[in-house]
């Protein structure tokens, strides 16, 4: 097989990786929402309430 110019071969079209796999996709999207509700409930009551306060809007104590 010839080389470029950086003297590394060409990839052949049928060289390229498989398409993942649908499990292990499914899996890490898992792990990842796992993760965020961790975070969400790690960080819960930390900082201030946005949601609280609507701008435009008057407050009365």
């Amino acid at each position: 097989m010839p080389c470029r110019a950086g003297g590394s071969p060409r990839r052949a079209v049928s060289d390229r990786p498989a398409s993942p796999d649908p499990d292990q996709v499914a899996d890490r999207l898992d792990r990842a929402a796992a993760r965020a509700a961790a975070d969400s409930a790690r960080t819960e009551g930390v900082g201030p309430d946005l949601d609280a306060v609507r701008p435009g809007r008057l407050h009365h104590a």
